[in-house]
């Protein structure tokens, strides 16, 4: 699709990953599903220039290691398909690779931002966490004011400091699972492993697993049968 005048075909995609996918990063998740995108036919657009690429994006990074009950794969179209068929395709282009699965997929005219606005998590606590002491660190956690941690500086992001108690919309205790409710924010989003360090589950065995259950893109964008 070339030219201003041309409108643009916009795409969500949802997907399961988990299992050994998990410990994917976010530029290999990416590449994994320009693959898909290429081997199943997906009418998915290329961007111009002397090194073109898939015009596809994953709105919300995944931390390596954690699984995702509902991601977002958001993808630009060169022609128009219904969700139906681009959920197809992409199916099949990732053959019968275990780990990661389709959820569906919803097309229509323009390309909106997708903009994550809070995400949901449940952390599985291991045998080596003592569920009394985290039920006392949750309480001290939820009745401060401020929760302050030094960010260290990554790449061109300087160091600096961010408060998790502010960015953490719920957190409660679920039997031997901890569930988390976190504001994405443009100026600094509160990440697991912060998370994790000031309810001092630091150490190996402590949790299980960390799983992105849902994210909050709006009424406009929602997964399948949510």
């Amino acid at each position: 699709m070339t030219g201003s005048s041309v409108q643009k075909v916009g795409a969500a995609a949802w997907f399961v990953i988990e299992g050994d996918l998990r410990y994917l990063s976010h530029r290999d998740t990416l590449r994994l599903w320009q693959r898909a995108a290429v081997r199943g036919g997906a009418p998915a657009a290329w961007s111009e220039g002397y090194n073109p690429h898939l015009r596809l994006s994953l709105p919300l990074p995944r931390s390596v290691g954690m699984a995702g009950e509902a991601e977002l794969l958001w993808l630009e179209l060169s022609a128009v398909c219904t969700g139906e068929e681009l959920s197809g395709r992409l199916g099949r282009g990732l053959g019968a690779l275990a780990g990661v699965k389709v959820l569906g997929a919803s097309v229509w005219s323009g390309v909106a931002e997708a903009r994550p606005r809070r995400a949901r998590y449940r952390i599985t606590l291991g045998p080596e966490a003592e569920v009394g002491a985290v039920r006392e660190r949750l309480e001290r956690f939820r009745g401060a004011a401020r929760w302050p941690v030094r960010r260290a500086q990554r790449g061109r992001h300087p160091a600096r400091e961010l408060d998790v108690r502010a960015g953490v919309e719920e957190l409660r205790l679920e039997g031997e699972s901890l569930e988390a409710t976190v504001r994405i924010e443009a100026e600094g989003t509160v990440r697991m492993d912060e998370l994790l360090g000031a309810l001092g589950l630091k150490e190996a065995g402590q949790v299980v697993e960390v799983r992105r259950l849902e994210a909050d893109y709006g009424e406009a964008l929602k997964p399948p049968g949510r």
